[in-house]
């Protein structure tokens, strides 16, 4: 069992992420709504049926979908017309299908799975976020190598790596300041604009989740900035406002880098608040062991009184 999990693994994570692209397409084609959480219960009750009786995993089919689609079929009973028909077929009619050439039957597959193709789809993906744009022709160009499996696998790798790069080297950490008359926060490098800077005090906005993978790129990031205000007020650090309107969620690991980070900055006295904290970020931090107290303000105007 142990030696099986990790492949079965793979092939159940391949399998489903296959079926949900074929069903995606399929409801963007009829303008219908697609629930994922049904199309997994679905792939899942298949596939225990097919374990019961020796068969094989269970998935989506491009080619068929594609013929499904064009032939019309808007409800399950189609398969089951097509379960049936295969059935007969291999009963009574397997003979005049033995010498079809295998040429003929990939033509069927191609010629089915070519209204699939949407190369307009492809060039806004390359216009809205390219990475998922290279992703996508990297998985197509795959494909015509591989098999749609391994394509579709290396594609979910990518894609994975892709949002790595976003959220750890992508993150934008910046500094801010207060526009005096909207009472809100600003980057410091919109120079058109008169923000008002507190002496001694940085105010940081993270814009990316707080995880294991990023949490030393956010801190780098950030003793970096606290440099720079240095460097152009003159004036030695003695408080951080960590701005995190943008940080939807943070793990243990980053959480506790932080704390350790914070602790740090505790040690040379200058304290440490937040503004803008969300609700499920705050009770992750609270329940952090690790995480040293801080100060929470709910906007600008209660963190500017405190200053």
């Amino acid at each position: 069992f142990i030696h099986l999990l990790p492949k079965a693994g793979i092939i159940a994570l391949v399998g489903f992420v296959e079926a949900y692209s074929i069903a995606k397409l399929a409801a963007m084609r009829r303008k219908q709504k697609l629930d994922i959480d049904q199309e997994l219960v679905g792939q899942g009750i298949a596939n225990l049926g097919s374990g019961l009786f020796h068969g094989f995993p269970v998935s989506g089919s491009f080619s068929r979908t594609a013929i499904n689609i064009d032939a019309g079929a808007i409800s399950p009973y189609a398969s089951l017309v097509t379960a049936l028909c295969t059935l007969l077929v291999a009963l009574f009619f397997t003979p005049l299908f033995y010498y079809l050439p295998h040429s003929v039957l990939s033509a069927i597959v191609v010629a089915a799975a070519i209204p699939l193709l949407n190369l307009h789809w492809v060039r806004e993906l390359l216009r809205v976020s390219k990475s998922d744009g290279y992703v996508a022709l990297a998985t197509f160009a795959l494909a015509l190598i591989f098999t749609p499996d391994v394509a579709i696998f290396i594609g979910i790798v990518l894609a994975l790596m892709f949002f790595l790069q976003q959220t750890v080297w992508g993150a934008r950490i910046t500094e801010m300041a207060i526009h005096p008359k909207l009472n809100i926060l600003r980057r410091v490098r919109n120079i058109d604009e008169h923000l008002e800077t507190i002496p001694g005090t940085v105010i940081v906005h993270v814009g990316a989740p707080l995880y294991y993978a990023n949490a030393a790129f956010v801190i780098e990031q950030m003793e970096k900035l606290a440099r720079e205000h240095v460097e152009r007020e003159q004036v030695p650090v003695k408080r951080v406002v960590i701005d995190a309107s943008a940080i939807s969620f943070a793990d243990s690991t980053g959480v506790e880098v932080l704390g350790e980070y914070l602790d740090e900055w505790q040690a040379k006295g200058v304290e440490t608040d937040f503004i803008y904290l969300r609700t499920q970020v705050h009770g992750i931090l609270t329940k952090s062991k690790q995480f040293p107290k801080y100060t929470w303000y709910k906007n600008i105007s209660e963190m500017s009184t405190h200053a």
